[in-house]
């Protein structure tokens, strides 16, 4: 999409890869961080159209309890739309 010549970044979250590198299931991960089992799967699917702060900090968070490694660029990225 562009805007006056810019070219526009867009949200992509990188939970399949997390889900299949650690073996869990949408579910598990879903009642770990208190959010609603077909939010999270938006959040997998891509197709959220609103991010919550707290479901944000609530993935990090869990993620970070399982390997401390885990940045948030390991989470989401921002990709050329």
């Amino acid at each position: 999409m562009l805007y006056g010549g810019d070219i526009l970044y867009k949200v992509k979250f990188k939970l399949t890869e997390l889900l299949d590198r650690y073996m869990l299931s949408q579910r598990k991960v879903a009642l770990e961080c208190n959010i609603r089992p077909t939010t999270l799967k938006m959040y997998v699917d891509n197709s959220i159209q609103r991010i919550n702060k707290e479901d944000l900090e609530n993935l990090y968070n869990f993620f970070y309890k399982l390997d401390d490694r885990i940045t948030i660029n390991d989470i989401v990225e921002m990709i050329k739309d």
